[in-house]
């Protein structure tokens, strides 16, 4: 079952749950991190649906500071304290961003930063996941994804599961708020360099003599 993010977030009312790896979650996100997100991602997009998907997030975004705030707990991996998103002003800016944000919304923001040491588990597979949960107890929690071309929300029973639980892993390898916040301010963007491509030295012998 698909539904609009949008939508769904603006009838939660008991809380919601986000777990990511390399990437600050959509709704914590400065403007100009989200443009560079999807500048990243989707490079041939026309302005128009650029500006409409900005929108969306921001608008989602409002959630948090409302009159019946949105509660969050969001669970990240320390990669995305350093993944140079957009370069090294529009990270910076994210970082400072994020640190206003945890001290400005303690009563319903919760976020835990997950140390490089804590090694691998199920939640950093790449793209990040939000279990949504309802106050009315008819409500199932589901399991929403947003990628740069979509969003769409989670019913099926065992999947929405395997989210939970993943989700519960990542929690327990996180730092406590206190912790969370302390690497937050303490992570300096660093000047973020140009790929380097890898180029393979050339190999005699035919390509079933090669190996990686």
């Amino acid at each position: 079952m698909s539904y609009r993010g949008s939508s769904a977030t603006s009838m939660v009312r008991k809380g919601v749950r986000t777990c990511s790896g390399g990437l600050i979650p959509g709704l914590l996100q400065t403007e100009e991190y989200i443009r560079a997100v999807i500048r990243g991602a989707a490079p041939n997009f026309r302005s128009s649906e650029e500006e409409l998907r900005v929108t969306a997030r921001m608008t989602r975004q409002q959630r948090l500071a409302d009159g019946d705030p949105l509660h969050l707990t969001a669970v990240n991996s320390e990669a995305a304290l350093r993944q140079c998103v957009g370069g090294i002003a529009v990270l910076g800016s994210q970082l400072e961003h994020l640190v206003t944000l945890m001290e400005r919304h303690p009563e319903n923001l919760d976020v835990r930063m997950i140390p490089f040491t804590a090694g691998s588990f199920d939640a950093l597979d790449g793209s990040g996941f939000y279990l949504i949960g309802f106050a009315s107890p008819r409500l199932p929690t589901l399991a929403w994804r947003e990628t740069v071309t979509s969003t769409s929300l989670i019913d099926h029973t065992m999947t929405v599961r395997e989210y939970t639980l993943a989700c519960h892993q990542a929690e327990e390898r996180s730092l406590d708020r206190e912790e969370s916040l302390r690497l937050v301010f303490g992570t300096p963007p660093r000047s973020c360099r140009e790929r380097q491509v890898f180029q393979r030295p050339a190999t005699r012998g035919t390509v079933d003599q090669v190996h990686p």
